[in-house]
């Protein structure tokens, strides 16, 4: 899949995030009930660690843990059996485009990333959206799979953030990054 293609070349040009350093993320959310929230929250290894006091809910509950980012396997067929067993019973191709995107959606590193996008291209049922918005009203292109998007922007190919759809096309729910960048502690503001 050229998308994926793009989005792991993409990834060369990120910066390496060692082990133990803390990332500031201010991120837009669409709730189910329609509403949107900003809200900020400090990430380390992989995990939403701290939240301001209004902003509890941000980040994804699935994902890879960060200790285990160096088992992934490099095969994109071998990530995508550990991801589906990593999501749980029942959850099959869907389970592993979840974690991905909750992998993502804590910052992942790039090495990872990239091993993640491969994946992505391969997971069966993905399909490429051209005109995918986010919740905060930017358009990219995105990784598809029913009712949910991975969306990253047009050119330089860098994760935005993702939707939940209904049936009809509309948005239930998702978060967009507005802003991630490394900071010397929780709390710690750029």
């Amino acid at each position: 899949m050229l998308l994926a293609d793009h989005a792991v070349a993409a990834t060369a040009t990120l910066p390496v995030i060692p082990e133990g350093q803390w990332l500031y993320q201010k991120v837009v959310a669409k709730n189910p009930d329609g509403t949107l929230r900003t809200g900020v929250s400090w990430i380390r290894d992989g995990v939403v660690a701290v939240t301001g006091s209004d902003d509890a809910g941000f980040g994804s509950g699935y994902g890879v843990p960060y200790r285990d980012f160096g088992r992934l396997p490099s095969d994109p067929q071998a990530l995508i059996r550990y991801l589906t067993n990593l999501a749980g019973p029942g959850q099959g191709d869907e389970g592993a485009f979840l974690t991905i995107e909750g992998t993502l959606i804590n910052g992942a590193p790039p090495a990872v990333a990239a091993k993640l996008y491969r994946a992505l291209g391969d997971i069966p049922g993905v399909t490429v959206n051209d005109d995918a918005v986010d919740v905060a009203g930017r358009h990219g292109v995105a990784f598809a799979r029913g009712g949910e998007e991975v969306i990253l922007s047009k050119g330089s190919y860098r994760f935005m953030g993702f939707v939940s759809d209904d049936a009809a096309g509309h948005v239930l729910d998702g978060e967009a990054v507005l802003q991630r960048v490394p900071v010397s502690g929780p709390f710690v503001r750029p």
